[in-house]
Formats: structure tokens, C-alpha cells, sequence
């Protein structure tokens, strides 16, 4: 790979070495800046170079102190829909692991305010994966 590729295709490379289910539409890649709290989800036809370039010349914004950095996160797409419908024990357990820990990241950073009836419900997914 070289950084003329696809998200498409990197995508691929990394389903396939992380031995997960074939289906890559249900994955995404993200351009993330932590510092600024910065999340844009990678279109799979973008190429990887462009998002090196906007990195390498990405103005900081007024009165930003510090160092600026960039990274690309692999993630499952995770749509929310009811969770009593989401039925873990019919997903692979390493989607499944993927998948718990989006939804702590999501919970810490405050994406995703939930009662504590559902923190207990993300605990037994917990307990659900590592019996598996």
C-alpha cells in the first residue's frame, strides 16, 4: 500500500489481516484530531494522500496552543437502532469486541449520554465477548 490508495482499499487490506467478517461496507475509516475534537468519517473513494496533505497544512486555529496531530481510526459502523434488536450472540466475537469498545469511547467522550440501566447492559456485552 502507498499513499495514492483508497480508503476502499485499505479498508480491504485491514479487514483481511485483522481475520474479521467480509463484509466492508459495515466498516469505516475516520480522520480524527483529538485535540480539537475533530471526527470526519474517510468516503471510501477519497484517497489516503489527500488527508496526509490537509493534515500537513492544517491551520491551527486562534488562541490553540500546542501541538496538533491527526490519526486514522479503523472503526465498525454501528447504527443505532433499539438494542434489545441488536442480538450480539449472532455477530462474530471480534465485531462484537470492536463494536463494545466504539460505544465505551463514544460513553466517555460524552457522544453518548446513557442512563446507568444501559451502562449495565454494556457491562454484560462485556461479559458476552469474553465468554466467546
Amino acid at each position: 500500500m502507498d499513499s495514492a490508495c483508497t480508503v476502499s482499499e485499505i479498508l480491504k487490506e485491514v479487514v483481511e489481516k485483522l481475520a474479521l467478517e467480509k463484509n466492508v461496507e459495515t466498516y469505516s475509516l475516520y480522520h480524527v484530531c483529538p485535540e480539537l475534537d475533530l471526527e470526519i468519517v474517510m468516503k471510501d473513494t477519497d484517497n489516503i494522500c489527500d488527508y496526509m496533505y490537509t493534515a500537513e497544512n492544517f491551520a491551527k486555529p486562534k488562541g490553540h496552543h500546542g501541538k496538533i496531530t491527526w490519526q486514522f481510526v479503523f472503526k465498525k459502523r454501528v447504527y443505532r437502532t433499539n438494542p434489545n434488536n441488536m442480538q450480539p450472540e449472532k455477530l462474530d466475537s471480534k465485531s462484537l469486541h470492536l463494536i463494545y469498545h466504539q460505544a465505551v469511547d463514544e460513553i466517555v467522550r460524552g457522544n453518548q449520554p446513557i442512563p446507568k440501566e444501559h451502562c449495565m447492559q454494556l457491562v454484560a456485552l462485556q461479559l458476552l465477548v469474553d465468554q466467546v
